[in-house]
């Protein structure tokens, strides 16, 4: 999928009227995907995480709280922005950093404190490609 840059957006980032600025990147309909659970906001969380076949992390689905409540609402929303970002290049490392984080530097919302544990258990196993997962190498 690509589209075009209206006008009031080619003013903001001077992009040529009519510049492709990049397409999504979909998954493969067979992929590679990690489930586990968490804790934030004094609720338990489950995430999947789906990867591109190069280990780099491309979909995030989180879920909490019983189906159609606000927290998993806001939950569902929250990981689609998510992976829509990843599968148009955003740095991941940039969205981390980027998310609210308390005086300590915990951070204070699922999708944040999903990012951090993922980044830490990948630490701890010693998965190699923990670098890779979750950083832009290429561009999609």
């Amino acid at each position: 999928m690509t589209f075009f840059v209206p006008n009031i957006i080619r003013r903001w980032f001077k992009h040529p009227v009519g510049e492709i600025i990049r397409s999504r990147k979909p998954l493969s309909m067979r992929r590679s995907s990690e489930n586990f659970e968490f804790s934030s906001c004094g609720l338990e969380w489950t995430a999947r995480l789906g990867f591109y076949e190069n280990g780099r992390l491309g979909e995030v689905f989180l879920m909490a709280g019983k189906d159609g409540t606000p927290i998993s609402t806001i939950a569902r929303d929250s990981a689609i922005l998510l992976s829509l970002a990843l599968q148009n290049g955003a740095d991941i490392n940039g969205i981390r950093s980027a998310l609210c984080r308390d005086e300590a530097g915990n951070a204070m919302g699922p999708v944040g404190a999903l990012l951090d544990d993922f980044f830490a258990r990948d630490q701890v196993t010693g998965k190699s490609e923990a670098a890779a997962t979750m950083e832009v190498t290429d561009n999609v």
